[in-house]
């Protein structure tokens, strides 16, 4: 299965350090998303990354940095795709749309964009948001992801426990945020993550 990583929403040095030390081919993508951060400190920050992951880097705001940096391209949160859609967002045909998010089956079934994947979440109870529980039945999930016209990546409580229950459901990969960031030891949670998923062909 692919391995998709989120940034931490307000690490800055330590997450650094911690991409750093990681080998250019644990993550199959490094989701760069700073919520409040400034088109210049987000262009910073890719210019500290090491080049491997920089140019595995999914940016979630300031877009026109794909345009200037050497990054995979970019990602619609369900409110952007929705001006995206309505030609309310501004971008140019130099920006690579790489991936979206869906918080339900029917937008994501009738969701007509070309991507590369998508996510779906919550799967499972959330570990860094309070109260973000699952909102899927697994027995249906199951009966509908392998359908999907699209690679469909799970996000929301994603850790070592349940790596296979995606793989059974039919996901093409998982994502992590709390699993990794709030753990005592992100870098180690990061390979244990990953010698998981390699278990595991993506579906």
């Amino acid at each position: 299965m692919k391995l998709f990583l989120f940034s931490h929403p307000l690490l800055k040095e330590k997450e650094l350090d911690i991409l750093s030390n990681l080998e250019d081919n644990v993550l199959d993508a490094f989701h760069l998303r700073k919520p409040g951060w400034t088109a210049i400190e987000l262009e910073k920050f890719l210019g500290k990354l090491p080049r491997w992951i920089r140019e595995k880097t999914v940016l979630h705001q300031s877009f026109h940095l794909s345009s200037e940096i050497p990054v995979k391209g970019i990602h619609l949160t369900e409110k952007n795709r929705a001006k995206f859609l309505n030609n309310q967002l501004d971008i140019s045909d130099q920006m690579q749309l790489v991936s979206s998010s869906y918080h339900s089956l029917l937008h994501l079934l009738g969701d007509k964009l070309t991507l590369e994947y998508a996510f779906l979440s919550p799967i499972f109870d959330s570990i860094s948001k309070a109260n973000y529980g699952s909102a899927f039945d697994f027995s249906h999930l199951k009966g509908v992801i392998p359908k999907v016209k699209k690679n469909v990546v799970a996000l929301g409580g994603i850790d070592t426990t349940n790596i296979r229950i995606c793989q059974d459901i039919g996901f093409y990969g998982v994502g992590a945020l709390g699993s990794v960031w709030l753990s005592p030891n992100p870098l180690a949670a990061i390979h244990a993550l990953k010698s998981q998923t390699d278990q595991y062909q993506p579906c």
